[in-house]
């Protein structure tokens, strides 16, 4: 079950009772893909009929992918891309005998799309949620939000070595996760209040019990 939860994890340092919100899915909303669609592919009303059952199931899977990773205050980034890229699969099967060729390649490039802006909105959603639990002004943001993103990133192949490792690797991961979060420490160190990094400190320990725990 461990590595099924931590496979290519982008962690977030959230605690699970930390409040997070949610992406603004309208942008993946069916309505929205439709206009997109009528636009990007000159398709006429009556395709564009028979493509909405397909974006409807699109989108709420987005939408389902969205809600529970930011709830859960990380991402399964491998699993959540396999999930929008088994839905584009099943929306494209859906639409294979209404569009050409032409329109079918189109459609592809556009949902490949639309799933990687899923993934971004995912990623940001996450970051912000942890600037505004720790209550950072706009100038500390401004300052640290591009070293947050790269310790979220780095802590993500820790978590996908461990995953191919197993638990033989814990140990390993456990201090190279103590040395990366020293790092983003002393990057923050200086610059933010002492109860924003208490704050950091206890995210960062907690995060470490609950993968030990899911072990």
């Amino acid at each position: 079950m461990f590595i099924r939860i931590i496979k290519s994890t982008i962690a977030t340092l959230l605690l699970l009772m930390m409040t997070v919100g949610h992406a603004d899915s309208n942008k993946f909303n069916t309505d929205k893909m439709v206009a997109d669609l009528e636009k990007e592919l000159s398709l006429s009303a009556e395709k564009l009929e028979k493509l909405r059952p397909a974006l409807e199931d699109k989108s709420r899977e987005i939408e389902k992918d969205l809600e529970e990773s930011i709830d859960k205050g990380y991402a399964e980034m491998q699993a959540l891309s396999g999930k929008l890229e088994e839905a584009s699969r099943e929306a494209e099967k859906q639409l294979e005998e209404v569009l050409n060729s032409d329109e079918v390649r189109e459609l592809k490039e556009y949902l490949a799309n639309i799933d990687k802006e899923a993934i971004r909105e995912v990623q940001e959603e996450l970051v912000n949620a942890l600037t505004e639990w720790l209550e950072m002004t706009e100038e500390q943001i401004a300052s640290f939000k591009p070293a947050l993103e790269e310790s979220f990133l780095q802590l993500d192949e820790l978590l996908d070595a461990l995953a191919k490792e197993g638990e033989k690797n814990l140990e390993e991961f456990q201090k190279q996760y103590d040395d990366l979060n020293n790092t983003l420490r002393e990057k923050l160190d200086g610059s933010l209040e002492s109860e924003q990094l208490e704050k950091l400190e206890q995210n960062r320990e907690e995060l470490k019990k609950k993968i030990s725990q899911e072990l």
